[in-house]
């Protein structure tokens, strides 16, 4: 006797399943055509620049932190009617704009004022301590392939799952916290350094800017998976999806081997650079 239990296609469970989902669907479509006006033309790139300098602004100037929950979600509300209509490179570049800007408004509050940055900011001024530390010491756990290789596969693992389920919300919102901790240790590094362009562009390294452009990449196309999934739409063909996704594993890749291969030359350059240097037994 077989004791085996599959519904039909006709059975209440599964009807109740599909109503559901077309509930959502309907729910998902409306929200992205009611958000059509606001990446309408180019419009998303006034928004986008808004979105990342004047709540980061606020904050500093009032001593708030609600910066980054506010910025992920206008950023969230910009790129799922621009994953929807399938455009790729609006959607990649508002990303970019709104974190560009940001990082702007970030990098000089923590020069000019680090007391202010430091509150809006929470955990940079730890990060500054301890990349500076690495800076003279060249010794830290994060510059360790050992430490850092299965944090960044986890960190993969992570994002790929809340991208899909949050329509890249908390991918964004997690994102704009990793990177004012490196917006306020290039201020600090800007102000304790020789040349300060220098200071800049080596201390906004190398490999974390190739991992910032893979979790773009990747990011925007799970949310656009997300909105094929839930709205139960077309949104691209899946070669397209695969295509896309795999330019972001190809930037993370990348950002594995430049760390690997150049951690130590920056660290040197960074060191020469430094205005003061701790003598080695405060270290």
């Amino acid at each position: 006797m077989n004791n085996s239990y599959s519904e039909t296609p006709n059975s209440p469970t599964i009807r109740q399943g599909n109503a559901l989902r077309c509930l959502i669907a309907r729910r998902v479509r409306f929200l992205e055509t009611l958000l059509q006006p606001l990446v309408s033309g180019w419009r998303w790139i006034i928004l986008a620049l808004l979105s990342g300098m004047i709540p980061c602004a606020l904050c500093v100037m009032f001593g708030w932190t609600w910066h980054r929950p506010f910025t992920a979600i206008v950023l969230t509300l910009m790129v799922v009617p621009l994953a929807s209509s399938n455009r790729w490179l609006s959607g990649l570049s508002a990303i970019v704009l709104v974190f560009a800007s940001h990082s702007a408004v970030a990098i000089t509050a923590a020069f000019l004022d680090p007391a202010a940055a430091g509150i809006a900011f929470p955990g940079g001024a730890d990060y500054w301590d301890r990349q500076r530390y690495w800076i003279e010491s060249g010794t830290d756990e994060e510059y360790r392939v050992r430490d850092w290789a299965p944090e960044h596969a986890l960190l993969l693992a992570g994002t790929t799952v809340v991208s899909f389920t949050s329509f890249g919300g908390l991918t964004f919102h997690h994102g704009l916290h990793e990177v004012d901790l490196m917006n306020y240790y290039n201020g600090q590094l800007i102000a304790s350094s020789k040349n300060g362009f220098l200071a800049l562009a080596l201390g906004w390294h190398l490999w974390s800017i190739l991992r910032g452009v893979g979790y773009t990449l990747l990011s925007f196309q799970l949310v656009a998976l997300a909105v094929q999934f839930f709205a139960m739409k077309p949104v691209c063909r899946p070669a397209e999806h695969l295509r896309h996704i795999a330019y972001g594993v190809f930037f993370l890749l990348l950002d594995a081997a430049v760390k690997s291969v150049m951690t130590s030359w920056v660290q040197q350059k960074l060191l020469d650079n430094l205005a003061t240097v701790l003598p080695a037994y405060l270290l």
